[in-house]
């Protein structure tokens, strides 16, 4: 009976002990991922495009502007609000190429 108390002692004496190490290691896991987290867990945003008013130096702009915040990915909404018109239309060749830069510079 005392081998077997000594041996149950034992086991949870191990199971304690690699607890800690799971415990100390997730931990470090928890730390590092909160000072770099992985693109899969960065913020998302919608990123409207109004009217048609959109360039190259803008699309680039906002990029950087998101990825200086710590935006992860965007999802383009192309929108109409009232605002005058700009010089882009909508599925457009042109729009295409913006669309293309926005991939590219992404």
């Amino acid at each position: 009976m005392l081998k077997c108390f000594g041996f149950v002692v034992f086991v949870l004496y191990l199971i304690r002990e690699t607890d800690k190490l799971y415990e100390a290691e997730n931990s470090d896991n928890l730390k590092s991922g909160f000072k770099s987290p992985p693109v899969e867990s960065l913020p998302r945003t919608w990123w409207h495009w109004v009217d048609g008013n959109i360039t190259e130096e803008g699309i680039t702009a906002d990029l950087e502007a998101m990825r200086k915040v710590g935006i992860g990915s965007a999802t383009i909404l192309d929108i109409t609000s009232g605002l005058p018109k700009g010089p882009v239309k909508t599925l457009s060749p042109r729009w295409y190429e913006l669309v293309n830069h926005a991939v590219k510079e992404a």
